[in-house]
């Protein structure tokens, strides 16, 4: 009644009428679900230096399938089936590990080059490996850009590491009919 506590989530306040730091956000997400679930997609993202750090973006966060969470303003809800194999072990806040998160960004993209692209980017940066990310392609079979994920981990096991490489694969060696370069 005095305005002093900020509902966040329905069951979840915040104690404090001031700005809601991201990380109070994101935990109130996590509390608002109940137990058993995940920041993941672009949240965890951030969390793992993927992608930029956007104040306004809605936390996301990833429950299994059958959970009884609920949507809410400034959460985004994603159920999964893959649950038990995508959590990160012995990080704070809960998320999901880097190779999953980077399938959920890949799966968020506009379109499959650009899921290639940022795949490939991001596991060279974060230096996932090929295996590794076909591993869990394999066990979550993500049904949006499946094929531009399977074209990433075809371009790192050819050792292929930038998009320099890349172009020149394509411009230069295909187009000229030239040796294949050994990467």
């Amino acid at each position: 009644r005095a305005g002093r506590w900020q509902r966040l989530h329905r069951g979840v306040y915040v104690l404090h009428n001031g700005p809601v730091p991201p990380e109070a956000r994101q935990l109130g997400a996590l509390l608002a679900c109940r137990s058993g679930a995940l920041l993941s997609h672009e949240t965890a993202g951030e969390l793992w230096n993927m992608v930029p750090v956007v104040e306004d973006r809605p936390v996301h966060v990833t429950v299994a399938y059958g959970n009884a969470a609920v949507r809410s303003d400034g959460l985004r809800l994603h159920r999964s089936r893959a649950f038990a194999h995508i959590a990160a072990t012995d990080v704070v806040p809960p998320r999901t590990d880097r190779v999953h998160t980077l399938l959920d960004l890949a799966v968020g993209a506009p379109d499959a080059e650009g899921a290639t692209h940022l795949v490939h980017e991001l596991a060279v940066a974060h230096r996932i490996h090929a295996t590794t990310l076909e591993t869990a392609a394999e066990r979550r079979r993500p049904r949006r850009h499946a094929r531009a994920v399977a074209d990433a981990v075809d371009l790192l096991r050819g050792g292929i590491e930038s998009l320099l490489e890349l172009r020149y694969r394509d411009d230069v060696e295909r187009a000229h009919a030239l040796p294949a370069g050994i990467r």
